[in-house]
């Protein structure tokens, strides 16, 4: 017989896991980041990124495969509110990482290499925790912060609103950790070089983002509905924006809103190739685009901006 829903537990659940992951990503990244690292930072990092990517493998199953996929077969006849008293009081039983993490590496498709640092940063966390070690090995930091990146987009910002569904512009890093945090994250060239790598393999039309100027912002090949950044997680909804020929460096990467004009009025938009901010006017008769245009006409009809459209 199949188990009925526990809508109530499950988004507890859902709220619980999601809210641990961020917890341990910000110790985690606390630690990997810290100036003049210690011994002590590195074993830290390892402990707090491995207790992320557990909380987010089970948050993963969770969303996928319904709360009786992560949670004791003995728990499965429980009442909504004897499953909440239980996650409550620290009393839940779920499933082994070890069975969430199968589940999610064969779902996402992930690289031999990537799980084979998955592997060894759960056998690094093993060993500290029980045995402890002599000396860690010299990639380890290296390996953490490529693994941060895949956490972070595979599976942290992959449960986020979709940009059409919330917001239209939107930081996920600002809703995951602090700016400060963020901003010495986006300084490490191994996480830069990383977010690019997966921007270039998980998108196309690639750009610098124009919140974190970094090479990262992409059309996302599973949903081209969608523009997302690699690195910092921001994203937009593709027809709510648009590209125009920059007048000052001549590329296709001037950005505007295409939401917030009306009948010519001016709007503000950036240039991601040289930065430039200038005014952008849109006719109201024939739709033509002009930047930088300090003229009271359109340059396409001639039609003053503000005459209405007939």
């Amino acid at each position: 017989m199949a188990t009925p829903p526990r809508p109530a537990f499950e988004a507890a659940m859902a709220t619980t896991l999601q809210k641990t992951c961020y917890h341990y990503l910000q110790h985690g990244l606390t630690h990997l980041l810290a100036p003049n690292q210690t011994e002590g930072d590195l074993l830290q990092a390892i402990l707090n990124v491995q207790g992320a990517f557990e909380a987010v493998s089970k948050l993963q199953e969770l969303k996928s495969a319904g709360w009786t996929a992560i949670v004791e077969d003995k728990h499965h006849d429980w009442s909504d509110a004897r499953l909440l008293k239980a996650l409550d009081e620290g009393k839940l039983k779920t499933v082994r990482y070890e069975q969430s993490k199968t589940s999610l590496l064969t779902r996402k498709g992930i690289p031999k290499d990537q799980q084979d640092m998955i592997q060894k940063l759960q056998r690094l966390r093993n060993s500290i925790a029980h045995l402890g070690l002599p000396q860690l090995p010299v990639t380890a930091r290296e390996e953490i912060t490529i693994l941060t990146v895949r956490v972070l987009n595979e599976w942290v910002w992959e449960i986020r609103p979709k940009a059409k569904e919330g917001p239209y512009l939107q930081n996920q890093a600002r809703m995951v950790l602090d700016g400060h945090l963020f901003q010495k994250l986006k300084s490490d060239p191994i996480y830069e070089s990383e977010a690019m790598e997966l921007a270039y393999e998980k998108g196309e039309k690639v750009r610098r983002c124009p919140e974190c100027k970094v090479e990262a912002w992409a059309v996302l090949r599973e949903d081209n509905d969608e523009l997302f950044c690699f690195c910092c997680g921001y994203q937009a909804v593709s027809q709510m924006i648009s590209f125009g020929n920059c007048p000052v460096c001549s590329e296709h990467d001037f950005l505007y809103d295409a939401m917030n004009w009306h009948g010519g009025n001016p709007v503000g938009g950036t240039c991601l190739d040289c930065w430039q901010h200038l005014e952008v006017r849109v006719c109201g008769w024939c739709n033509n685009v002009s930047i930088n245009n300090r003229q009271q006409s359109c340059p396409g009809c001639n039609v003053p901006y503000q005459q209405p459209q007939q």
